[in-house]
């Protein structure tokens, strides 16, 4: 701070020795002076039309003329502006204005530079100085713009490319017709693409076809509508990869208020949809085979009731046991047991419907729900092709071929209107009838 104090003293007296030299009399001759006033008074009404700012200082730094715009941007009179000097309307003059200043002087030629001002009331605002010599170097003429706002601009912009840049989060930018104008580096990360492969491209290019065409409309409509759209959008990455963000899309609007772009924020939520599903399979699926687990068949149960009850309709709980499985389980090995368990659970899988449930509750263990049948002779049409499926010899690598068979207990419900675990506990009790009754066969609860 002192060194800069002590270079603006040095050049105010730089700038004093200059014009001393210039005018050895005084400051300037009498006449010189009357003949810059007419000029100035010729000159004052186009002047007074010039939005800009201007200053006419002397070799003293005293205004010696201002326009009607530097009046306006100071809160001062002309009267009152008249004789005050540079100082008076510049609170952080520097040493490297005052170099401008002695460099106008001497070279002749224009000069720019940027400060601020300081209005009547105390108020600092940013200018935007032109300083042209007049007369020789005699003078100096100041045209000054305001430019605050523009320094506003100018922050706010360069604040908004640092949280564009910075962002964790991917941010895209679309025109009306949803063509990609500009997006961030987090949004190339997100996607696979580089800048120059999405620059142009419409927004709907990572589209994985897990959305049919009423949700991107219904989107758009509340997007039209509501002038933003939030919700979860699956998409695919240049890699094929499928993954799944959490999207925020708003619309932006010009001065007429009409809808001018788009700006899409999103966040890749594919690890927490990863670790939801995780969780969700653990809680209600079997690990081995992927069928539902005993928590989830009962849910099913409860919610089959409910709709058989309400549509007047019958459904099958069974239990299935397999017979003979620990044989091969103990004489051939675990691993061989579990591959025996999963082709046994795709091969009843392929003898449902689709709106039928199988589910592990056991070791060797099975539950079927058979929903929406007609009668006992559908229920025994489908048990019966999912006993001979499972009665097909099973190929085993390298240790030839075993066979085995399946006793399965079942009850119909609304005939036996019990709660759904008593009814899983009526089919547990027909198989164990089946089993007795000499297994490979199925028993109805009575």
């Amino acid at each position: 701070m002192g060194k800069d104090k002590h270079i603006l003293q040095n050049n105010i007296i730089e700038i004093d020795s200059i014009f001393n030299h210039t005018n050895t009399k005084s400051t300037l001759d009498k006449l010189e002076q009357i003949q810059i006033e007419e000029q100035l008074q010729l000159a004052d009404l186009a002047l007074n039309i010039i939005t800009d700012a201007i200053y006419l200082f002397d070799d003293k730094r005293e205004i010696r003329y201002v326009n009607k715009a530097a009046c306006d941007a100071l809160g001062y009179s002309k009267e009152e502006l008249i004789g005050k000097t540079s100082y008076d309307i510049d609170p952080v003059i520097t040493a490297d204005e005052v170099q401008n200043i002695v460099e106008t002087i001497r070279s002749n030629k224009v000069k720019y530079f940027e400060t601020k001002h300081k209005r009547k009331d105390g108020s600092i605002f940013s200018v935007e100085i032109t300083t042209y010599p007049y007369m020789n170097g005699r003078y100096a003429l100041h045209v000054v713009k305001d430019v605050t706002e523009r320094k506003k601009t100018e922050e706010k912009m360069q604040l908004m490319a640092s949280v564009f840049s910075s962002a964790k989060e991917g941010i895209v930018i679309t025109d009306t017709k949803g063509i990609i104008v500009d997006a961030n580096e987090a949004y190339s990360l997100i996607t696979g693409y580089s800048n120059d492969e999405i620059i142009g491209q419409n927004a709907g290019f990572l589209k994985s076809d897990k959305h049919d065409k009423a949700f991107y409309k219904n989107m758009w409509n509340e997007l039209i509508r509501n002038k933003y759209w939030i919700g979860e959008i699956w998409n695919r990455r240049k890699n094929g990869e499928i993954f799944v963000e959490r999207l925020t899309i708003s619309a932006i609007s010009d001065s007429d208020g009409k809808t001018s772009s788009y700006v899409g924020l999103l966040t890749d939520i594919t690890t927490g949809k990863d670790y939801e599903s995780t969780l969700e399979r653990m809680a209600f699926y079997d690990s081995l085979t992927g069928l539902p687990n005993r928590l989830l068949f009962a849910e099913r149960i409860n919610q089959a009731m409910m709709i058989s009850k309400r549509l007047n309709t019958m459904m099958a709980i069974c239990y299935l046991d397999l017979d003979e499985f620990k044989p091969v389980n103990d004489g051939f090995g675990h691993s061989v047991g579990d591959k025996l368990l999963l082709e046994i659970s795709n091969r009843m899988q392929n003898q449902v419907r689709e709106s039928d449930t199988i589910a592990r509750i056991g070791g060797d263990e099975f539950a079927i729900l058979l929903i929406n049948i007609k009668g006992i002779q559908e229920c025994e049409t489908i048990i019966t092709k999912i006993l001979d499926s499972i009665n097909e010899p099973f190929i085993l690598p390298d240790k030839g071929e075993v066979t085995v068979t399946a006793s399965i207990g079942i009850t119909l419900y609304p005939h036996d209107n019990s709660p759904s675990d008593i009814l899983l506990r009526h089919a547990d009790q027909a198989m164990y009838l089946a089993k007795e009754s000499g297994k490979n066969q199925y028993v109805f609860h009575s």
